[in-house]
């Protein structure tokens, strides 16, 4: 269970603040914890990012358990009625149909309701992108998981989030990734309520350490 988020909470070292975002356990998750401590440190501040399950960020966030939630796509934010969204895309990401190595990677396989299909557990953009597909679903804790199930060719077919961009970040060696992409979305940050009066400095720092990036599309 995480403590309750205290609100700037002072460094001992160097009396800066200090914010504790949420993140998830995701190959490309560095990319964006990268950006959100640069616009961090132009105001001052530090952050400290702790590793929630997915659908338990949701929980912590709205009870205030943490300060902001490091990345969440744009449809799920009626979940997140305590939390702000800083209106700045920092990914676009994309739902891909990703097989096994030795599986027919098709996306017609999401249409047999004979097959298996994993992806992670909760209401999150892979479960949208599914919402009228007929393949049977297995629901799984982290991306990590169903990256090994797919090496270990224990699960055939999967669906992740990914930014092609970067698609390299994970061991694609092992991996077919069927393309085009099956569903699309950006992705933002978000900040509790409570502070809602640092949102505008947020917002303009995070854009500036966002525009001056390689795009990461």
């Amino acid at each position: 269970m995480l403590m309750g988020a205290q609100i700037f909470v002072a460094e001992a070292e160097n009396n800066r603040p200090r914010l504790l975002i949420s993140t998830i356990k995701h190959p490309q998750i560095s990319l964006i914890e990268k950006d959100l401590s640069m616009a961090y440190s132009h105001l001052g501040i530090d952050l400290q990012f702790v590793e929630v399950a997915g659908e338990r960020e949701f929980i912590v966030g709205n009870r205030g358990e943490v300060d902001g939630i490091a990345a969440k796509f744009s449809l799920v934010e009626q979940q997140l009625p305590e939390m702000l969204k800083v209106n700045v895309p920092l990914m676009n990401v994309e739902v891909y149909l990703v097989c096994a190595s030795d599986s027919l990677c098709q996306q017609q396989i999401l249409d047999d309701p004979t097959q298996t299909v994993g992806l992670l557990g909760g209401k999150n953009a892979m479960s949208f992108a599914l919402r009228h597909r007929k393949i049977k679903r297995m629901e799984l804790v982290s991306h990590a998981q169903i990256l090994k199930l797919l090496e270990l060719k224990r699960l055939k077919y999967a669906v992740l989030a990914l930014s092609y961009q970067n698609i390299q970040m994970i061991d694609a060696a092992e991996l077919q990734i069927s393309l085009p992409a099956i569903y699309s979305d950006k992705v933002y940050h978000y900040l509790h309520s409570r502070y809602a009066g640092l949102l505008p400095e947020v917002e303009k720092a995070l854009r500036k350490v966002v525009d001056d990036c390689p795009k990461k599309e």
